[in-house]
């Protein structure tokens, strides 16, 4: 019988032995990102996520994973997130939101830390929080007409999007020169109100939302998206004079 485990450091030995069953010599890396990293992982709600570094020798035995895929998905495993070294490499100015949070918070599981010393550029790293913040704020506004005021789709909305804003809230502070001491989210989210001079608790709210923590109204909940919204735009018009 499958069971979700109650830390990710559960599942590190048999995720690990069936990666370097499929790549063998052509491992080099094996970290844990996401909530699992942060400390933030929920038994039974939170994915756990994987990057699995590898020589480009090894991209011949990827459908060695489909074996896997299944056992993976049961123990709350994600699909592992698989690139070779030399894309590593040279996509840190395409994708430089996503490796900068890797990059901040990760558990090496195996292998060498090829993360560490990657640099990202700020201006590269900026070009992309605004883009991310435009696009969020313009499916927000468009979720927000498309519930048509119902509860659930309201909750439903909050919860699906916070994730994303939480990934581009790293880079924002980033680009402000501002280090949070841990990685929680809750650290992220007051740095976020204090920076940004947000009403203290909005993220917070809006994270227990998607927590199922107090029963809120309907008319509360528009009251707290329509807030929402407004902070989305807040904080990119700020990093849009950057």
């Amino acid at each position: 019988m499958f069971k979700k485990p109650v830390k990710p450091e559960e599942v590190y030995e048999e995720f690990s032995s069936g990666i370097k069953s499929i790549f063998g010599s052509n491992l080099l890396s094996i970290y844990l990102y996401g909530s699992g990293a942060r400390g933030e992982y929920i038994q039974g709600k939170s994915d756990i996520n994987f990057l699995v570094v590898i020589k480009s020798e090894g991209l011949k035995f990827l459908s060695g994973v489909w074996e896997y895929l299944d056992k993976w998905e049961k123990r709350g495993i994600s699909t592992p997130l698989i690139l070779t070294e030399s894309y590593l490499s040279s996509s840190l100015d395409t994708f430089p939101l996503e490796f900068h949070n890797m990059k901040e918070a990760n558990d090496l599981v195996f292998g060498k830390d090829l993360l560490e010393n990657i640099i990202i550029n700020d201006n590269d790293l900026r070009v992309q929080v605004e883009h991310e913040l435009k696009a969020k704020l313009l499916s927000l506004r468009q979720g927000f007409m498309n519930t048509k005021g119902n509860r659930n789709e309201l909750i439903d909305l909050i919860s699906q999007s916070l994730p994303t804003i939480s990934a581009i809230f790293n880079g924002t502070l980033h680009l402000k020169k501002i280090e949070i001491k841990g990685k929680k989210l809750s650290e992220l989210y007051t740095a976020v109100e204090e920076t940004f001079k947000l009403r203290n608790g909005l993220f917070r709210d809006l994270l227990n939302v998607k927590l199922a923590v107090g029963k809120r109204t309907t008319s509360e909940l528009i009251e707290l998206m329509e807030e929402y919204m407004t902070a989305i735009r807040s904080i990119f018009r700020n990093v849009d004079k950057m």
